[in-house]
């Protein structure tokens, strides 16, 4: 017999496991956790059958960003190698949090998702403005 409650204690590690692609703050990967748990109870049908991980996995990152909504930025962006992979710290003047990635390439990919100010990487500093919205370049006009 299926047991509700034996299914959040395995389900847990893995969405925790997830979240912290999200954030490397513990109190806000469970918090993660807990509300998408929440949101599947309230809504399973959410989870399509085709694809249950999948499926998850959306769930996940629409509540994450809901929780996390202060990256919405700008954000300033400092990206650097550490241990066996790579670190971008994230701070919007107020907040900051850190995110490992297992590449220089994943993290900056990530990084062009959001609404970026600055990203620096390793001593290059790179100034950025929307890096993954389209954005008009400016053009100066000369009046006749």
């Amino acid at each position: 017999m299926f047991s509700r409650q034996a299914a959040h204690h395995d389900l847990r590690p893995m969405l925790r496991e997830w979240a912290g692609r999200f954030t490397g703050d513990i109190v806000l990967r469970d918090q993660i956790v807990e509300a998408t748990i929440c949101t599947l109870i309230d809504d399973p049908d959410q989870i399509e059958s085709i694809d249950a991980r999948s499926s998850l996995l959306d769930v996940l990152r629409r509540v994450a960003m809901r929780i996390l909504d202060w990256r919405k930025g700008p954000l300033d962006i400092r990206g650097y190698p550490e241990h066996n992979g790579y670190v971008l710290e994230l701070s919007n003047g107020v907040k900051s949090d850190r995110m490992r990635f297992t590449s220089e390439k994943s993290a900056i990919s990530y990084a062009k998702t959001l609404n970026v100010r600055i990203l620096s990487i390793g001593a290059k500093v790179i100034p950025l403005r929307n890096a993954g919205r389209s954005h008009r370049r400016s053009t100066s006009r000369t009046s006749a």
